[in-house]
């Protein structure tokens, strides 16, 4: 790239001299940064004598990696770290509304350009470049305002997924100044990254037990991350650690969304659309979040509570249902497993309460549960109410 900033590599000063380039670009110096993080991560690429390269104008549009690609689960520890909003703020502090340069950027990216696909991927700063990104395409822009530093340029590509995950470590350190607080979910990626890494590099056995890379699991997160450390934070600890290497564990995913859900029950019930917005049906479509027996109960009842006209006539229900919610969530399959049984036998007590039918309370007689962990182990389960067994059988996918 011809806009790479030339350095010997072989210089006695070579990275004070890299320093002084960055700080020439404007951008702050990262050994002297006040942000702890920063000046970490320089210390780290010192310490392990990684090369750097720094390129003004950097292209991003053309050089950075997908966000789809799996290498950043290495790259990227944090889950969830392209909020659209936080990048529009960050392109309109870069770049004015004609696409130059506005504010000036205090701290330049680090990031690693791998053989394998060619591509850049930011250990720190990856919103930054979705932001010039964003600037790039809607000012048709050939190259950004932005520079990089492209680490580690003699490695192997293991070798450098294996310093980039440690420096996004360092870069994710929560010492009050942090950005973002980082969440559980972060650190069971991180812990299921590190992992396949280590077993990769013969640090690890791979033949290891799911308990023996639980308690390895603690070990790392307890060694690495302070605020999770004390007595009670030990549950959570071990919640973390569960989730990354037991097989019964997985990582929850919120309600699915309308299009998805109607896309499964259509598939399940061909030509009887599930629609909530449908007020003209002859049926009542709700989607429910929780399936205990208070929130079934409530869920069920609401519209016959303020019903204008008593009736004994029951009502039909079609219900979608997703177990758990907040602090009440489910991340382990055997225990969702238990909490949909116990769900689908709620929904059938209702149904065949006596009282609650001379009451003209409704009754289900469509019940489906949403997919809700990550992974093949779980999917959505779909029952239909048997009015002979009194009971709910299970519907299979016709299309």
């Amino acid at each position: 790239m011809n806009n790479t900033l030339q350095l010997n590599r072989y210089r006695d000063d070579y990275y004070e001299a890299a320093a002084a380039q960055i700080t020439a670009l404007g951008y702050n110096n990262p050994a002297t940064d006040t942000d702890l993080r920063q000046r970490n991560i320089w210390e780290y690429i010192k310490q392990n004598n990684l090369s750097v390269r720094i390129i003004n104008n950097f292209d991003y549009r053309s050089n950075m990696a997908n966000r789809s690609s799996s290498r950043y689960a290495k790259i990227q520890t944090r889950g969830d770290n392209e909020d659209p909003t936080k990048v529009q703020g960050l392109k309109n502090q870069f770049y004015d509304e004609n696409g130059k340069a506005n504010e000036r950027q205090k701290r330049i990216p680090f990031g690693w350009i791998f053989e394998d696909d060619k591509k850049y991927y930011a250990s720190v700063g990856n919103k930054r470049g979705q932001a010039h990104i964003l600037a790039q395409e809607q000012h048709n822009l050939a190259a950004s305002i932005g520079s990089v530093v492209i680490i580690g340029g003699d490695l192997s590509d293991s070798d450098r997924e294996w310093h980039a995950f440690h420096i996004a470590e360092l870069s994710n350190v929560d010492d009050g100044e942090a950005p973002e607080e980082e969440k559980p979910n972060d650190i069971v990626g991180q812990l299921k990254a590190l992992r396949e890494m280590s077993e990769e590099r013969g640090l690890v056995s791979a033949s290891e037990t799911e308990e023996q890379k639980v308690e390895w699991g603690k070990a790392w997160v307890l060694k690495t991350k302070p605020t999770y450390r004390g007595e009670e934070m030990s549950k959570v600890v071990g919640d973390i650690a569960n989730r990354a290497f037991v097989s019964d564990r997985s990582d929850s995913i919120p309600m699915p969304k309308n299009s998805e859900i109607s896309d499964v029950w259509e598939g399940h019930f061909p030509d009887e659309p599930f629609d909530p917005s449908n007020t003209d049906a002859d049926v009542t479509m709700i989607v429910i979040s929780g399936c205990d027996k208070q929130v079934i109960f409530r869920s069920m009842t609401d519209k016959w509570s303020n019903g204008a006209t008593p009736t004994d006539k029951r009502e039909e229900y079609w219900c979608v249902v997703r177990c758990g919610n907040g602090a009440r969530d489910v991340t382990s399959l055997r225990s969702l497993l238990k909490r949909r049984l116990n769900g689908r036998q709620q929904f059938a007590w209702f149904n065949n309460n006596e009282r609650y039918a001379s009451a003209g309370m409704p009754r289900c007689t469509r019940l489906m549960f949403v997919k809700q962990l990550k992974g093949g182990g779980d999917d959505y389960e779909v029952f239909r109410w048997n009015s002979i067994k009194k009971e709910f059988t299970p519907v299979k996918r016709q299309k």
